[in-house]
């Protein structure tokens, strides 16, 4: 008896291409779950060397339509801040969450609530106490490019909050939060030992990039 051979059936191209498609969504899941982890590491690290870190030179700038915000200080003793909003002369000190205030180039401080200027406090909130309010969020980040800052290479993280979430609030107390879009937060880290330094809030408005309010912390660790 003469034996039939069996040839194999070749799958349809539309199937084949479905299998592809489906081991390319498989494959970026899995990457995208490695990735989250990895990113929530980076800024656990980054929180912990920030405490640990007793003084560093901060830079805090604000940009919204029409309008710029620029305050150079420091850190000392991991919680005290002293500087200088340039634009508008005035010294900055931020003790024990009292804010005082001063004129450049007097001496007598004030508090900023008995100069009416108490609305400093929520622009000079510094990036350890916004990393601290996140610790919940970090498990959402995602890991972006490398880029250089100030010749230091660093890696960098991004997520996105809730409109309504309480940092918002307390950081933009002024602004309408019914007409905010998308909030989005983004961490620079130095590649060698992820120090913080670069942290950046961007809040976007349903009207488009000439409503976009951005703030940037920039810190030096010397």
């Amino acid at each position: 008896m003469r034996r039939v051979a069996r040839g194999r059936k070749e799958a349809p191209p539309a199937v084949i291409g479905a299998g592809v498609v489906l081991l390319l969504c498989l494959g970026m899941l899995l990457l995208k779950s490695a990735a989250a982890p990895a990113a929530a590491t980076l800024l656990g690290r980054a929180l912990n060397k920030l405490e640990q870190a007793e003084a560093y030179n901060l830079v805090i700038v604000e940009k919204g339509p029409g309008f710029n915000l620029f305050f150079e200080g420091r850190v000392e003793n991991g919680a005290t801040l002293t500087g200088n909003i340039h634009k508008f002369k005035l010294d900055i000190l931020d003790a024990e969450g009292v804010l005082y205030i001063r004129a450049s180039g007097t001496e007598n401080w004030e508090e900023a609530g008995q100069v009416e200027l108490e609305a400093l406090q929520s622009f000079l909130v510094g990036p350890l106490a916004i990393l601290h309010s996140q610790k919940k969020r970090f498990s959402t980040a995602v890991p972006g490019p490398a880029i250089t800052l100030a010749e230091v290479l660093c890696k960098t993280v991004y997520w996105e909050i809730d409109r309504d979430e309480a940092l918002v609030r307390q950081l933009f107390p002024e602004i309408n939060y019914d007409t905010i879009s998308s909030v989005s937060l983004g961490a620079a880290l130095t590649e060698a030992d992820s120090k913080l330094k670069q942290l950046r809030i961007v809040v976007q408005f349903e009207n488009g990039v000439e409503r976009q309010l951005e703030r940037a912390y920039y810190l030096d660790y010397q």
